[in-house]
């Protein structure tokens, strides 16, 4: 069977991909390495190992333990895909020295176990990125050639990990590659994060506080979306290179809200007037950029890749799964 290690499995992106894989590829095994945030599962892995057995392996350390070098060398991985990443949450930057430790530190030493995997057998490891780490944009969208100019401390050590990924390609010859992607939405995302916290708030009739004045411009993706994308490069994509991983689906803050609103209110039977009034903007965060948008003609046109969900279907979607959360169903 094809061995594949998935750091930050347990998380909303790396859990949905995991899904992902093991519905469509049956020969692969998954191994997954996360902190799963002090709990024995994460709810992306809930009812997993009962369903798929040996198929998916679940160990619970951080990226700087020694477990780490022995899990490696107990398997012998065909892919390595590294999801595991400090993210900013709310309205605060966070803290930049942990976005450093986690995000580049973390990466080096995953980075360093799959050189000396490298020198036994080829295995190819693909780090996910994102498009933070273009910076401030000046008329047209990223592309894959856009200088790096991030302008927060998480973008900063995106940009640093990314860095250290291709370095590692250039003077070690291992076999690497950057995805970076736009913003990503879907069943399992945080609920702290802008999407699920306005359908949960909607929902519940609580109070909507949106950080600026609703014009900031965004990038939106579906999350399986996302994940097929990652599972092209991973299998197709060329050693050394980046792919952006994007759905060409730029709206502004407001555009996202109604959409999310309009579900909202059509579930609950409730004008979408009414339900609009819970939304109060407040001063949004220091340094976010106005506008981001994604060039990923790149993958498009070698990679045959091509997103399948559009932006209203993927927030039906969406509206959805949180409905049966709040209600108490699993999805397996």
């Amino acid at each position: 069977m094809t061995s594949i290690l998935v750091t930050g499995g347990g998380g909303f992106v790396g859990g949905n991909f995991v899904r992902l894989v093991l519905k469509q590829k049956p020969d692969w095994k998954m191994f997954i390495v996360d902190r799963m945030g002090g709990r024995k599962i994460t709810p992306p892995l809930e009812g997993l190992k009962e369903k798929y057995g040996e198929r998916i392996n679940l160990y619970r350390f951080d990226l700087n333990d020694d477990k780490l070098k022995d899990l490696f060398k107990e398997n012998q991985f065909d892919y390595v895909l590294h999801f595991a990443a400090k993210n900013p949450s709310g309205k605060e930057m966070g803290d930049p020295y942990q976005f450093a430790e986690v995000n580049i530190e973390r990466s080096v030493r995953l980075l360093e176990e799959v050189r000396d995997l490298s020198k036994f057998k080829k295995v190819r490891c693909v780090h996910l990125s994102s498009y933070e780490v273009y910076g401030t944009m000046n008329e047209v969208s990223f592309s894959e050639d856009s200088p790096l100019s991030p302008t927060t401390p998480y973008a900063a050590s995106k940009a640093g990990a990314d860095l250290f990924s291709l370095a590692y390609h250039k003077t070690f010859g291992i076999d690497v590659i950057s995805t970076r992607t736009t913003n990503i939405y879907g069943p399992f995302q945080s609920e702290d994060k802008f999407i699920p916290m306005i359908i949960k708030r909607a929902i519940n009739g609580e109070e909507i506080r949106v950080f600026g004045d609703g014009s900031t411009i965004r990038d939106w993706i579906y999350v399986d979306d996302h994940n097929r994308g990652v599972l092209k490069v991973l299998e197709e994509g060329k050693s050394g290179e980046v792919y952006n991983i994007g759905a060409n689906c730029a709206k502004r803050q407001v555009e996202v809200i109604d959409e999310v609103l309009k579900n909202v209110a059509k579930i609950k039977k409730v004008k979408f007037e009414e339900i609009k009034k819970l939304v109060k903007c407040e001063k949004g965060r220091a340094g976010e950029d106005k506008e981001r948008r994604l060039d990923s003609s790149k993958i498009y046109n070698e990679l045959s890749f091509k997103p399948s969900v559009t932006f209203d279907e993927g927030i039906k979607r969406t509206v959805m799964f949180f409905l049966k959360v709040e209600k108490g169903e699993k999805d397996v």
